[in-house]
């Protein structure tokens, strides 16, 4: 038997017989009962940082086991992905299969914004996808698309998704294909993407991603502009409003 280590927040997830969370297996590491071949066959799932990550490295190195995925992970960076935070980030760098098709990983640390709060059953919310879906057309665009970002910022225009069954915090990738790309003036642009997200050779979910790019100062000028509009608006005062019995 081998294991499968995921975060702590995973903890449903290891009501299956391979599964073992990174505070357990470490755990495991200190003691006497220890199988050699199962912590060489070892895999890391979701929900492990990058130091539990390097930890396990050095512990299976001084067992004289060293398994590859333990440190395979490279998560993208910050800049790439608009985050302050590593915890953050949800994706590993973009890797290009070819001029239309992109690859990244699932990277979900178990300090992420988007666990904050609770994780719920075995497994991986919605919302998370969706938000490593974004997280991937930002770094696309940025690494591939971008020569140089000087001022240029992103917008979402359309989003639909399609979940075809339920993703669990093991290995995740996440296919990318450009539909459409149309370059106007000033390094502005409209994409339509394809994000799926496949595990186990199962599409888990797919995503339809309309965005555009634009200058900030154009964004930003919209932005205020539309805020003038909400707020011009006189609102409606609580002795205006009819009481309710």
């Amino acid at each position: 038997m081998s294991y499968y280590i995921v975060g702590d927040k995973y903890q449903a997830f290891k009501a299956h017989k391979r599964v073992i969370t990174y505070s357990d297996f470490q755990a495991l590491l200190n003691s006497s009962d220890v199988d050699p071949v199962a912590i060489k066959n070892t895999l890391v799932g979701q929900g492990v940082n990058d130091s539990e990550r390097e930890q396990l490295f050095m512990l299976m190195q001084h067992k004289n086991d060293s398994p590859a995925s333990a440190v395979a992970l490279k998560r993208a960076d910050r800049r790439l992905t608009h985050k302050h935070k590593n915890e953050n980030i949800l994706i590993t760098c973009p890797e290009k299969l070819d001029d239309q098709t992109y690859l990244s990983h699932l990277a979900i640390d178990d300090d992420s914004a988007q666990l904050s709060d609770h994780v719920t059953g075995q497994h991986i919310q919605g919302m998370v996808l969706i938000e490593a879906a974004r997280q991937m057309t930002l770094a696309v665009t940025e690494q591939y698309f971008i020569e140089e970002n000087e001022g240029i910022g992103f917008a979402t225009d359309s989003l639909e998704t399609t979940f075809h069954r339920y993703t669990f915090p093991c290995d995740v990738q996440m296919y990318y294909t450009v539909l459409s790309h149309r370059q106007g003036f000033h390094k502005n642009a409209k994409y339509k993407v394809k994000i799926t997200f496949v595990q186990n050779d199962f599409v888990c979910a797919e995503m339809i991603y309309g965005f555009s790019t634009y200058q900030q100062k154009f964004i930003q000028g919209q932005e205020r502009k539309q805020a003038e509009e909400v707020l011009s608006i006189q609102p409606i005062s609580n002795s205006n409003l009819k009481k309710t019995a």
